[in-house]
């Protein structure tokens, strides 16, 4: 950040730190530490505001948190088991990826942006269709929560068509959509108007 504020550049970095308890006998734990890696946030937050208040740059003082977090074994079973032909849409395949730092669908999210070679520090925009609110990032719409409808489908498949959505992927998590609706929705891009190809990847 000192260096960005001193010659305008970008530069990007990234910081791990495993959250190791901190003993109540330490300076740290007295100050209102719990953690190590909260001692490194609280440092990069003085650092930005001290370069800030010194230089008066407009660079970005910012950063993103992320955690690494391992699923449940029920959580591994219930994906392993999944079956598109028969799953009810009322199960919630959504909230088993719920963690006490971020909700199920955000992890899903970051997960599959990183996955993709978007990174970390790009962000998704909300994107509506008929009702429905999906996730769009450059070229790629990203359909996570529950609630499509026939309604969100044929205005998605329009404004392909029409060019009012440049995008070339459509990512869907098969268990958030019905098996009747995600069939209607392989169909109707396979027979794109305006020779459209849009590549439809389920993720389960």
């Amino acid at each position: 950040m000192q260096l960005n504020a001193e010659d305008g550049g970008n530069r990007k970095y990234i910081m791990v730190q495993l959250p190791e308890r901190i003993e109540e006998n330490k300076p740290a734990y007295k100050a209102g530490y719990r953690s190590i890696d909260e001692i490194g946030r609280a440092r990069i937050e003085k650092a930005a505001e001290k370069i800030k208040k010194e230089t008066g740059a407009d660079i970005d003082y910012g950063y993103k948190l992320y955690y690494l977090e391992k699923p449940s074994e029920k959580t591994l079973v219930d994906l392993e088991n999944f079956e598109p032909e028969i799953k009810f849409i009322n199960d919630d395949m959504i909230s088993i990826f719920d963690n006490d730092h971020s909700k199920g669908k955000e992890s899903i999210l970051a997960t599959w942006l990183n996955e993709d070679g978007y990174g970390l520090s790009k962000i998704s925009k909300t994107y509506k269709l008929e009702n429905y609110k999906a996730d769009l990032i450059e070229k790629t719409l990203y359909i996570i929560n529950q609630g499509l409808s026939q309604d969100d489908v044929m205005t998605l498949i329009k404004r392909i068509e029409n060019e009012e959505l440049n995008i070339t992927r459509l990512v869907i998590y098969v268990h958030s959509v019905s098996f009747n609706l995600l069939h209607e929705l392989r169909k109707n891009l396979k027979v794109l108007r305006n020779n459209k190809n849009v590549t439809l990847i389920e993720r389960f």
